[in-house]
């Protein structure tokens, strides 16, 4: 086939979605497709084979991206719907794989050239903008939902991380082209994490102080303020504890130590930034306990996955973004409030022989349920199930 993918993020950012678009699209050329990427200006460079990516254009110079939606990312959508119109006039694909908000765009431009398109779906997005204050108009969010609804209809297949996400747009479609494809961890492919340099123990002189991680974006929903509120509870129970936290830019990086000054709790709070992948292989095993204090939203926090690769015990928020792939055999899950967060940690951090039984079962399951053989499999099902498909497959043997 050929493949006009739609990522409406700078290609191979260091977190996140990014990653998953990397995955996909190498499972994609290792089954024989052709794969012309368009994606948001920045990012590291990464070759894939059969691979050919270019940027939108950007006329008003955004240098940054944020997570979730922006004035700037708009901009940038309309550039990307632009060039998607301009590549439909110039070659012939076969599909169009659309990222997130991209689907919104392909509902519209795609017919035009009755070339169909697949929705990939890593988050809902309507509640996104309503979680976020983003679009506050009542009327205008109705019309996006409708929209929204339409483009799950409309699309030639719907591929989804979560349980929930599957149950939501097979409501809408009432068909069997929606396929559930989580996220797998990237650790899987980085073989025994603890051979990475692990540079927090020895840059803070922690051998034997235990250590809490975070990894990820530091946006609200995060629940970063959940995290450090909940420090105070930990330090009265284990005084030498300390909270690594990586990720973020600058100004997040600044937020969260103002709060963590708030709190009191400065000395026992270290953030580091963004890190290199291969660092962060290191963090992970190298941690007591690994955190996802997330408050809002649906989809599971790609995190997840890479902390249960690294064999460490997971404390998580007990709510339905965490429960379709932990339970309390695997980790510790805790109401949403600061004293509980904070006991559920204390709890990972001194019942050893407990924690230590639930992260080699989480560990066993990312193997089993979540492995790179499962993914691909997956993806095969997804594209099998694209118009013509078959006669294709057929015509290349």
């Amino acid at each position: 086939m050929k493949i006009l993918f739609l990522a409406p993020q700078p290609f191979f950012q260091v977190r996140g979605t990014c990653l998953a678009t990397l995955r996909i699209l190498e499972t994609l050329s290792r089954m024989g497709h052709t794969i012309d990427l368009l994606t948001f200006p920045g990012g590291a460079e990464r070759r894939v084979d059969r691979v050919r990516s270019r940027s939108v254009p950007n006329p008003f110079g955004i240098r940054r991206v944020a997570i979730g939606p922006s004035f700037g990312k708009a901009v940038l959508d309309l550039s990307l719907g632009c060039s998607l119109f301009a590549s439909l006039v110039r070659r012939r694909y076969d599909v169009v794989h659309a990222g997130e908000e991209a689907a919104f765009i392909a509902a519209l431009i795609c017919p035009l050239f009755r070339v169909p398109f697949l929705y990939d779906m890593d988050s809902h997005l309507t509640d996104q903008l309503r979680e976020s204050g983003f679009v506050k108009n009542r009327a205008l969010l109705a019309i996006l939902t409708r929209w929204e609804r339409l483009v799950f209809r409309k699309a030639a297949a719907v591929a989804v991380i979560t349980p929930g996400f599957r149950e939501l747009v097979t409501a809408v479609r009432g068909d069997e082209r929606v396929f559930l494809i989580e996220d797998i961890p990237i650790a899987q492919e980085w073989g025994d994490a603890r051979s990475s340099r692990r540079t927090l123990r020895a840059r803070e002189s922690l051998r034997d102080n235990p250590v809490v991680v975070y990894t990820g974006n530091l946006a609200s929903y995060q629940g970063l303020s959940l995290l450090v509120a909940s420090i105070p509870t930990v330090l009265s129970a284990v005084p030498k504890a300390r909270f690594a936290i990586i990720g973020g830019g600058e100004q997040d990086v600044e937020e969260i130590r103002k709060l963590a000054r708030a709190h009191g709790v400065e000395h026992a709070v270290i953030v580091t930034g963004p890190l290199p992948l291969e660092v962060i292989a290191g963090e992970l095993a190298d941690a007591d306990v690994l955190v996802s204090p997330r408050l809002t939203g649906e989809n599971t926090p790609f995190k997840v996955y890479e902390y249960m690769a690294a064999e460490r015990p997971i404390v998580a928020t007990d709510l339905p973004m965490h429960r379709p792939v932990l339970d309390a055999g695997i980790a510790y899950l805790s109401p949403p409030d600061p004293a509980s967060f904070g006991a559920a940690i204390v709890r990972a951090l001194t019942e050893k022989e407990e924690a230590a039984g639930k992260a080699r079962d989480a560990k066993a399951k990312v193997e089993r349920l979540y492995s790179i053989e499962g993914y691909e499999a997956k993806v095969r099902a997804l594209y099998s199930s694209l118009p013509g498909a078959v006669d294709q497959e057929r015509s290349s043997k």
